[in-house]
This record gives structure tokens, C-alpha cells and sequence, in this order.
């Protein structure tokens, strides 16, 4: 499994972000992660990982609140990010990735890919 450039939130408790079981082959990089209301931001197995972890679980990985212009739960959000979020120019350009975002905007903008789904 390979994950890259990707935001992973969790707002509820008792829920990492990512939980995998222990026979899975994974390559998770350049990834913003935010759990504010959890501690473990990633099982695998028995293998627990926090916020303080994050880039032991892959090159590139980042903690923090990705800053979306308007979240949303039931109504429609802006997920695009502030201009002050730490997914700004921290994505991978490496690999099979996307040349545009959900927009069809090429990427990157500025000096580096942004990590999530709108550059």
C-alpha cells in the first residue's frame, strides 16, 4: 500500500487516523497528520504511533492541524487550505502523482507540491 500527499484527520476519540493490521506492507510519506483528540495517530498491529512519532512512520510525514478554510459535518465545507497550513509546499513530487489537483490547477504552485487534494 502507498500512500502519498495525503491529510488524515481524526476528530473522534479512541480513533487513529490510520489503523492497519500487522501483515500489511505499507510506504506512507508526505503525509499530514491531525488527531487533536487522540493520542495514537497510527496502529499497525501492535505497533502504536503518536504525533511525537510521525515521521518514524515515513520520510516526509508532518504533524498538525492542516488549517482548512471551513471543515464541515453534514453541510458542505471548503477544504482547501490557509495560506498559513503546514501542508503548504510539503508534498512529494516523486513517484505517480497527480500533475493537477481536484481542480484540474497544475501543480505545484509554489516552491513544492501541497500535501492534500487542492494545490
Amino acid at each position: 500500500m502507498r500512500v502519498v500527499n495525503t491529510i488524515f484527520c481524526s476528530r473522534g476519540n479512541n480513533a487513529p487516523c490510520i489503523w492497519l493490521a500487522e501483515s500489511v506492507n505499507y510506504d506512507i510519506t508526505y503525509n499530514l497528520f491531525y488527531s487533536p483528540n487522540e493520542a495514537n495517530i497510527f496502529i499497525k498491529g501492535s505497533t502504536t504511533y503518536t504525533s511525537s512519532d510521525v515521521d518514524k512512520i515515513g520520510t516526509g510525514n508532518i504533524y498538525g492541524d492542516p488549517q482548512f478554510i471551513l471543515t464541515a459535518w453534514g453541510s458542505e465545507g471548503n477544504y482547501h487550505l490557509k495560506s498559513t497550513s503546514p501542508a503548504i509546499n510539503r508534498g512529494s513530487s516523486s513517484g505517480n502523482v497527480p500533475s493537477i489537483d481536484l481542480e484540474g490547477k497544475s501543480r505545484p504552485q509554489g516552491s513544492g507540491l501541497d500535501i492534500g487534494c487542492y494545490e
